[in-house]
């Protein structure tokens, strides 16, 4: 009986100690979920960004294709109407100016789609550390559990009587 005493003691201390790091661990691990949802949500409105982005520059670029198309009948119509050359060579130069600023337009879109693909691979980098770092605590946690398993059932086979 003196000689259990001590050893029942010490499992009660292992398995307070045991519960005491297992919930530190379920508290980070709750943490860290909480944290994976944000990242999520992050990349989420990231991708929807992405997505929104894509669709403005494919509207630019019809409005550019569109553009060209007018300015190349402008210069037809130029050709054959040279009674209204004036009136044709001003339009040509709005036109310029107007695809200029489209151009502009596009270039200014493509570099923020630039930007938020940018982001979207850091949100995406820090999610994998984030997941990488739950399979490692859930690991520790695992391998906790085993240990107060092993000693819950040592306790059980050593006969009552020492």
């Amino acid at each position: 009986s003196e000689q259990v005493s001590p050893i029942l003691t010490e499992l009660e201390n292992l398995k307070l100690e045991s519960r005491q790091k297992m919930e530190h661990k379920n508290r980070e691990i709750s943490r860290l979920q909480s944290a994976l949802q944000v990242a999520e949500a992050e990349r989420q409105k990231a991708d929807n960004e992405i997505r929104n982005m894509k669709m403005d520059i494919e509207q630019w670029e019809r409005r550019v294709k569109n553009a060209e198309e007018v300015r190349w009948r402008a210069g037809m119509n130029l050709a054959k109407a040279k009674a209204e050359m004036d009136w044709r060579q001003k339009a040509d130069q709005e036109k310029d100016f107007f695809m200029e600023r489209m151009k502009e337009e596009l270039t200014r879109l493509k570099n923020k789609l630039m930007r938020t693909e940018m982001r979207k691979l850091k949100v995406e980098e820090s999610l994998e550390e984030t997941v990488m770092e739950l399979r490692g605590k859930k690991r520790e946690m695992e391998q906790m559990k085993a240990r107060v398993d092993g000693l819950v059932r040592a306790m059980q086979v050593q006969p009552s009587g020492m």
